[in-house]
């Protein structure tokens, strides 16, 4: 933790004490009080900020490529998912829903199972295994035409790649950057995992209309017939190749003061069942999973995204409806609106709840806008009012995850957090599948009815903003934001809704 009090210190004097003319100018206040770069006058500006951000170690900036590259492909599969299961494969609704959902599920229960195996190897050795595991299952799933390995490839390859590797670029973040710089790296680290499922999405839509009919790659005399989904995977295959590169570059360090050199991190080695034990014992942690737990409807729109609208666009507007450009404002937006939405919550200095409730709300409430119409600007609208709610939500609650979560025990606690995350992912392949078939079925438009689908699950997700208003006093404590940037608001906002009586039981205890 750093400590911004300066060596000397000047404060102007009042005008009770001093007139106008004797009231010292900026030149002559003494040197190591003048606002510059790195005084305490400056520490919580932006411009501070980034001009301490571009000191971080080169780490920093290896885990922003890597997450560039790994978000890219992610959402460039997930975008098609659906569609390539049931167009290559003959996977019907249900079945390519479900295995959507299973993919997210097994992504936590291997996360659980791994997590201490993350702790225990570091950061660097877990980027470089699971970058690895990750290039090896997308050369697989870009090859192969056998259902069977496509299959064991999303439900063990890419899970077990994607537990050893993703959570620790969010951990880089936090181990490559002091505290005034923490809350300015994490808003980039969103903004560039947006910026690249945009990409992602834009990317999806060129080869979809260029390479219609595939391509034929020729090497020797073998000739490998790549369908346009298999072309969009190939791309997300050479960038895990350069995460593969980057990962053996990275060093085991952290930084504990933005003015003194990067230390070295020694890795907390302990038996697996110790690791969960000591966090499962933390009251934070706890809350933390019924915070989380809550946002499983509102995240559940975000995956809609990826395991509806696709099929609900192609089948309402025809196979050459722009489903991937329309999904892609989403990141579009994100990546304006979040730096806007971190200066206005530094300005304001309002409380992380009432952030997490409003982005909660809007996030919750956008697929009614696709229960009133099946047009593309209902489609549009929906989008814009979901990412109006996450940029306000999703990063505080980023941030807020790995700021409670222990030092050396991040890998075990967020494999154990992530669980309700991909519980959403299980819920709403399951809901996803079921839903077209009933409501939007391929082969009889007839039978159709996508606004009471749309409304079924604008009422699922509405559960989330509901329940963080009813139990917003019992998730968030304190405590649990020491040291983070967080703590001054939500101390602001508790004592703000206490009088006098609860201050003083609350001071004895």
């Amino acid at each position: 933790m750093e400590n911004f009090e300066p060596a000397v210190t000047w404060s102007p004097p009042s005008r009770s004490q001093t007139s106008a003319d004797e009231v010292p100018s900026a030149a002559a206040a003494p040197a190591a009080a003048r606002p510059t770069e790195d005084s305490p006058l400056r520490a919580n500006t932006t411009t501070g900020q980034f001009g301490r951000l571009m000191r971080c170690p080169r780490e920093l900036w290896f885990v922003y490529a890597m997450k560039m590259g790994e978000s890219f492909a992610y959402f460039s599969m997930s975008f098609i998912l659906v569609l390539f299961l049931s167009e290559e494969y003959g996977f019907s609704d249900r079945e390519a829903g479900w295995i959507y959902g299973v993919f997210g599920l097994l992504s936590s229960l291997v996360g659980l199972c791994v997590g201490s195996a993350v702790d225990n190897l570091g950061v660097r050795a877990s980027l470089v295994l699971g970058s690895t595991i990750l290039t090896v299952s997308r050369v697989l799933l870009c090859l192969t035409y056998s259902s069977h390995i496509t299959v064991a490839v999303l439900l063990v390859g890419l899970p077990v790649g994607a537990s050893l590797g993703i959570p620790l670029l969010s951990h880089g973040v936090r181990r490559y950057t002091s505290e005034p710089t923490r809350a300015l790296a994490f808003s980039i680290f969103y903004v560039i995992m947006n910026l690249a499922a945009f990409l992602g999405g834009v990317t999806s839509n060129i080869i979809r209309h260029q390479y219609k009919k595939g391509l034929d790659l020729h090497i020797g005399n073998a000739v490998f017939h790549l369908t346009t989904y298999r072309i969009l995977l190939s791309v997300g295959t050479c960038l895990s190749v350069v995460n593969m590169s980057l990962a053996c570059c990275i060093r085991e360090i952290v930084v504990v003061r933005h003015d003194a050199q990067p230390e070295e991190f020694k890795t907390r080695r302990a038996s697996p069942v110790q690791i969960t034990y000591e966090v499962l014992t933390q009251a934070r942690f706890w809350r933390y999973c019924g915070l989380a737990a809550i946002f499983v409807g509102c995240r559940m729109n975000l995956r809609h995204m990826d395991a509806t609208l696709p099929k609900y666009l192609t089948r309402m507007h025809g196979p050459d409806a722009p489903y991937d450009l329309i999904i892609s404002l989403n990141p579009m937006l994100i990546v304006g609106l979040v730096p806007l939405a971190t200066v206005f919550a530094e300005h304001i200095q309002w409380p992380i709840t009432h952030f997490l409730q409003i982005g909660c709300f809007l996030s919750s409430v956008c697929p009614f806008a696709l229960a009133v119409s099946t047009s593309y600007t209902a489609a549009v609208c929906s989008i814009v009012v979901l990412s109006l709610g996450e940029a306000m939500w999703s990063p505080k609650l980023y941030e807020y995850s790995v700021t409670v979560a222990p030092e050396g025990r991040e890998g075990t606690f967020i494999a154990l957090d992530t669980a309700p995350v991909f519980l959403s992912k299980l819920a709403t392949g399951g809901i996803s599948g079921t839903m077209l078939e009933r409501f939007v079925p391929r082969d009889d438009p007839e039978r159709r009815n996508p606004l009471l689908m749309w409304a079924i699950i604008g009422c699922l997700s509405m559960i989330s903003p509901i329940l963080l208003w009813s139990l917003h006093h019992i998730i968030f404590r304190i405590e649990d934001y020491r040291g983070s940037g967080s703590q001054r608001a939500i101390v602001h906002q508790q004592h703000a809704s206490k009088g006098p009586a609860d201050e003083a039981a609350g001071a004895s205890q």
